[in-house]
């Protein structure tokens, strides 16, 4: 399944239901395969690794990540991470 996420447009609240976490969840426990289409994101690791992606940028994204849209343009990624059945 093919994902078209843009966190900006979703909201916070809504990602993490999106992404099936609970409230209290520190962070994102999925690995995500994606490319930015525009905008810009940055993802902050538990480990402390930091990552700016912006349009053009293939990623790997591990579990256990945070991530938030930086400066006023929305951040349009496709997210190729497998969901399910």
């Amino acid at each position: 399944m093919v994902q078209v996420l843009c966190p900006r447009l979703l909201g916070r609240e809504a990602e993490m239901r999106a992404l099936g976490l609970t409230a209290g969840s520190a962070s994102c426990q999925l690995a995500h395969t994606g490319y930015v289409m525009a905008g810009r994101l940055h993802v902050s690791m538990d480990d402390g690794t930091e990552l700016d992606l912006g349009p053009g940028d293939a990623h790997g994204v591990g579990p256990g990540h945070d991530a938030w849209v930086v400066g006023d343009q929305e951040c349009i990624i496709v997210d190729f991470t497998l969901t399910g059945s």
